[in-house]
């Protein structure tokens, strides 16, 4: 999974350059807005997946991926088709990263030690 997640991040950077220098020009500003949090959730969620991984949390990892996945792909897909309604996954997928590090939280709050045995 640590794989997946660096990918992500690969792709993060990717679309996001190409949001600045390609379609800067050709989307309006609400829809670049759009794109930006999607990228921005992509990247940042990706990198806290490592973090999370390296803390022995795999399934809420994969819970965030998961998540995230729902949450910025419904965005790009929607702004890649113009589909509106497949906006409707992208609170479902913030709802379920909330939902993973709320789980990481009280995991690490109540196994004492796990941060020290990595």
């Amino acid at each position: 999974m640590a794989a997946t997640f660096c990918l992500l991040i690969a792709l993060a950077i990717g679309l996001g350059a190409f949001g600045q220098h390609a379609l800067a020009a050709h989307l309006a500003a609400k829809q670049m807005a759009t794109f930006g949090t999607a990228t921005d959730y992509l990247l940042v969620q990706s990198v806290a997946g490592l973090v999370a991984l390296q803390w022995g949390l795999r399934r809420q990892s994969t819970l965030l991926l998961a998540g995230l996945v729902l949450f910025s792909g419904s965005l790009l897909i929607y702004l890649a088709s113009g589909v509106v309604a497949v906006t409707f996954f992208a609170p479902v997928g913030g709802i379920i990263m909330i939902a993973a590090w709320l789980w990481s939280a009280w995991t690490l709050a109540n196994t004492p030690g796990l941060l020290a045995r990595r």
